[in-house]
């Protein structure tokens, strides 16, 4: 990003790693009269303007969502895949959020896969192994909630332990036809970044930009993925997705 500055680029999009990590370097690049936006996840100041879904809303979503599925009763576990990035703590916050409103759901434990699928699995192995009243696990990335699943698939739980995911690949939208994987929260990265490039034009057109803009979330689950808006939810994640 610096040498990005010391280029005297036009405008700089980016996706903070962590709330604080990029704030001094994205504060020069605006001294310097270079915009900056924020996508994905969001930075704690030096910015235009943040453009995502809120993590929190989804997650609090896809909590809800294995609630219901579980009829309110069980204990929860959560794979989550970073402990600085703002949007695997936005996620984590919001799915314990929403759990934490049901009387009957139990939290369980939490584990960081670093958003590697064998550590996901082995987390999540060990987890089911030492307490088989878990019946819920929410893999907050793709790689978390692959690993969830090929763990559950192992230990022929898929009919017990509803897993639920955030974001999606081809393994995991497989894992969700097959019934393994109950339901994802899926975001917009195709949306994200056509509206950071359109909030670039829009600030070298000297418009004022909100600090904010949220874009749409839609859950993908083993019995809608087959519909429209599922797939176009997926083709936004996989381009060349044939359902």
């Amino acid at each position: 990003m610096r040498e990005a500055i010391t280029n005297k680029v036009s405008g700089i999009v980016l996706v903070p790693y962590s709330p604080s990590g990029l704030v001094n370097v994205s504060e020069q690049a605006e001294k310097a009269g270079i915009p900056v936006i924020a996508t994905d996840s969001n930075m704690n100041a030096g910015k235009k303007t943040f453009i995502a879904v809120d993590d929190t809303v989804a997650a609090e979503a896809i909590a809800r969502w294995a609630e219901t599925f579980v009829h309110g009763k069980g204990q929860y576990a959560i794979i989550d895949y970073s402990l600085s990035d703002t949007s695997g703590i936005d996620r984590r916050n919001g799915f314990e959020a929403a759990m934490k409103k049901f009387p009957g759901m139990k939290f369980a434990g939490i584990q960081i896969s670093n958003s590697v699928v064998q550590t996901a699995l082995q987390e999540t192995t060990t987890l089911l192994e030492r307490n088989p009243k878990i019946n819920v696990v929410f893999g907050a990335n793709d790689r978390s909630a692959l690993g969830a699943a090929e763990a559950v698939q192992k230990l022929h739980l898929q009919n017990k332990v509803c897993v639920v995911g955030f974001d999606a690949d081809l393994g995991e939208i497989n894992f969700i036809k097959s019934g393994v994987i109950k339901a994802s929260a899926l975001q917009s990265p195709y949306l994200m970044g056509q509206k950071a490039v359109l909030a670039l034009r829009s600030v070298w057109a000297g418009k004022k930009l909100p600090n904010y803009e949220e874009l749409p979330y839609h859950i993908v689950t083993y019995k809608n993925y087959n519909s429209p808006v599922s797939i176009a939810a997926i083709k936004q994640y996989i381009l060349n997705y044939k359902p």
